[in-house]
């Protein structure tokens, strides 16, 4: 008896297999059709096939009863998928994962039960069902690999799959998720991916429907209850939506490389395109065939010849261009002139030069902001970059001085931003900036279907549009989309920096914004990622926040390719009365409106002392034991004087060398620190004494409690003579 199709699902059936049960009839009527319609050429000439066909009763099955379903014939699982409301299904071919025959027309039009239930009758060759997803408001999840590294990957985008979300578990032992959409999404590969698994997300195009057969392993696809129903799919999650949004990825695949592997995913699309090109060359179809051969020697795995023989076949159909591209161009180049190169390039001496240069630096906001440079600001996160950034901006705008600095002339600014509105305009509110028309921001989420270099060259068109003269960017990263370890990417690095030095502004002050590495380092390493970045700019600025000053604080360390660039600077935020333009009067006439807004001001290293936290410092150095047979924990330390651990680790950091620790810091041997009541041998000698061991300080201390040497025996003679009878005679 011919086994069935269900058993294959557990992996066990092979080619081989197949096809000697493939030669066998069945006994069964009910399989007799499933098995024409899968090998058709071993079943011997099919006969006539009754249009009147069964519904598959499903009810609510588990995964034993679709399993056995799967040796039904193809006519009745289309019956069943057509009155669940997926109607745009076919027949698939064997040995690929494409529909026999067009399929084009499925995209607008949808056919009747009569139509499929035909089609399925009378077609030869079909090993499964293809569905096309055009206009039916449904998306397939596609998780390529691994399953639970996709699921890891979904859940690590906050993307939540439904518990009772019907699955296909395809012939390769991947995840399909069915879904319903509420608006067009096209069709995403490799929306997500990590080392082991990628996500696609389909709502065009073809994909494969239970029971059909893997063209390359013969493992039936099955579903996983519950069995399909489009009126009660789950719908797509939102975290999709908006990553579909977010993606830079092309709708499809990257063609692969002219001279590398061409791996799965890419091998259709890649050589579709060269016998495109081949074509439109006037190439005929033996010699299609014989370059897709040839590419096909790349494709990992190899494609089928079936396959080769349908896209040389398909390809040949068009007919060869026959335009005459240089003539065509010659005619419109008065329209478009192209430039000769020597035109284009124009070399210059020294002396021209000179002749050209500006005798001074073009401050556009002194002193860190210089017309046609690029400034890269860095700093720790929630260390006030941010505040910083709107104080430069209100300074630009309202052309006042900066940190002292002398004023500029007033300008406008253009700043590109990732920050959500909430905190962005709680930022601008405290820099008395809300009521300004001189700032034009674009967000993220506002430029979401643009890629990085589109978003600069909308900006800097639209610095000239407004005679803007600075250019803000918070965080490069961000919204350049540096993902992963692109950041670390000297390459990446450059090509996200390219769009900002390549305006063509000459009179643009471009400023960008990163966060600085866990790691710390100088100021050129001190940047995350590359240290491409740094090289890139013409000047470095860093802000930290120094030990010891006062938490308004901030010490500004800035580098750069002019001498005037100061190199350390340190300012505190402080609130002061500011001016701001009056909304009702957009062109200025009114006088301005004095608030209360942030502003910086320079202080000296004295004056950024923060006296509480000295006076926890005096306070922790006067409670610490003076040996180390008396030193102290942290927490003992916090008990005793009454404050925070906190503050008691503010000052032990504070101490610095004066301080003294012991213990190995683990849970049965704490760190315990004291101060030495005498300097240390080291210190007087300059060397590192001999017997620093524990034991030997332990042993210095009691010899210094004893006193003396002489004393010492003295007090040791008279104890033990005190212990001896007088006279001779025991004393009673």
């Amino acid at each position: 008896m011919r086994r069935p199709v269900a058993r294959q699902v557990a992996g066990r059936a092979g080619a081989e297999e197949r096809e000697r049960r493939g030669r066998r009839e069945s006994p069964n009527p009910d399989r007799q059709g499933r098995a024409r319609h899968a090998h058709p050429e071993m079943a011997g000439a099919p006969g006539p096939v009754s249009t009147d066909v069964q519904i598959l009763d499903v009810g609510h099955p588990d995964d034993s009863t679709l399993v056995s379903l799967l040796d039904a014939p193809l006519v009745n699982w289309a019956t069943r998928y057509h009155k669940d409301g997926l109607k745009k299904v076919l027949p698939k071919a064997r040995g690929s994962k494409s529909p026999i025959g067009s399929w084009k027309h499925l995209q607008t039009d949808e056919p009747t039960l009569d139509e499929i239930k035909a089609r399925f009758a009378t077609v030869d060759g079909a090993d499964g069902i293809c569905a096309v997803l055009d206009g039916t408001g449904l998306a397939v999840v596609d998780i390529d690999g691994s399953g639970e590294q996709g699921r890891r990957v979904l859940a690590d985008a906050g993307v939540e799959i439904p518990d009772l979300c019907p699955r296909v578990i395809t012939g390769s032992g991947n995840d399909h998720y069915w879904f319903q959409t509420d608006r067009p999404i096209g069709r995403h590969v490799k929306l997500l991916h990590a080392t082991a698994a990628s996500v696609d997300v389909l709502g065009q195009g073809v994909v494969v429907l239970p029971p059909s057969l893997h063209p390359e392993t013969g493992v039936a696809y099955h579903w996983r209850p519950p069995f399909i129903d489009t009126a009660r799919l789950p719908l797509l999650p939102q975290r999709l939506y908006e990553l579909i949004d977010e993606s830079t990825h092309p709708t499809q695949p990257r063609l692969a490389p002219v001279d590398g592997p061409i791996l799965e995913g890419e091998r259709e699309r890649t050589l579709v395109s060269a016998l495109g090109a081949a074509r439109r060359r006037g190439v005929q179809e033996p010699e299609l065939r014989a370059l897709a051969d040839a590419m096909n020697a790349r494709c990992h795995p190899p494609l089928g010849s079936r396959d080769l023989d349908r896209l040389a076949r398909s390809i040949a159909r068009y007919e060869p261009d026959t335009l005459d591209l240089d003539a065509l161009l010659a005619s419109v180049a008065s329209a478009t002139p192209r430039p000769t190169p020597a035109q284009a390039l124009s070399f210059v001496t020294p002396a021209e030069l000179m002749a050209d240069r500006q005798t001074y630096l073009d401050y556009v906001v002194a002193p860190y902001l210089i017309a046609g440079t690029l400034t890269d600001f860095t700093g720790p996160a929630k260390v006030g970059k941010t505040r910083l950034r709107n104080y430069l901006i209100r300074c630009a705008v309202q052309g006042v001085s900066c940190l002292g600095y002398p004023a500029g002339l007033p300008t406008k600014v253009v700043l590109l931003t990732e920050e959500p509105i909430t905190s962005l305009m709680e930022g601008l509110e405290a820099a008395g900036l809300t009521n300004t028309r001189d700032v034009v921001i674009l967000t993220r989420y506002a430029a979401r279907a643009a890629d990085w270099p589109a978003m600069v060259r909308a900006a800097v068109a639209k610095a000239r549009e407004i005679d803007a003269r600075v250019l803000m960017t918070d965080t490069l990263p961000g919204l350049a989309g540096l993902q992963g370890d692109a950041e670390n990417s000297s390459g990446h690095a450059i090509a996200a920096l390219r769009p900002l030095q390549e305006a063509d502004a000459p009179d643009l002050a471009r400023l960008v914004v990163r966060h600085t590495r866990k790691s710390g380092g100088d100021l050129v390493e001190a940047g995350r990622g590359s240290s491409a970045f740094a090289g890139e700019a013409d000047v470095l600025i860093s802000m930290s926040k120094p030990k010891g000053a006062r938490p308004t604080v901030r010490r500004l360390e800035a580098i750069g390719r002019f001498e005037a660039i100061p190199s350390v600077l340190t300012v505190e935020r402080v609130s002061g009365l500011g001016s701001v333009p009056n909304t009702t009067d957009p062109k200025g006439t009114e006088p301005r409106t004095d608030l209360l807004v942030e502003d910086y001001r320079l202080v000296s290293g004295a004056d950024a002392a923060d006296p509480e936290a000295a006076s926890v410092t005096d306070r922790v150095a006067q409670a610490l034991p003076r040996n180390s047979l008396e030193a102290k924990t942290v927490s003992e330390m916090a008990e005793l004087m009454g404050i925070p651990e906190r503050s008691v680790r503010h000052g032990l950091d504070d101490l610095g060398s004066q301080l003294r620790r012991r213990g190995a810091g683990t849970r049965w041997d704490p760190l315990k620190f004291y101060i030495p009541a005498t300097p240390d041998l080291k210190e007087l000698s300059g060397t590192e004494p001999k017997n620093n061991t524990k034991g030997g300080e332990a042993m210095a201390i009691r010899a210094n409690q004893r006193g003396p040497p002489g004393q010492a025996q003295r007090r040791t003679r008279e104890s033990r003579d005190s212990s001896k009878p007088r006279h001779g005679r025991t004393l009673t």
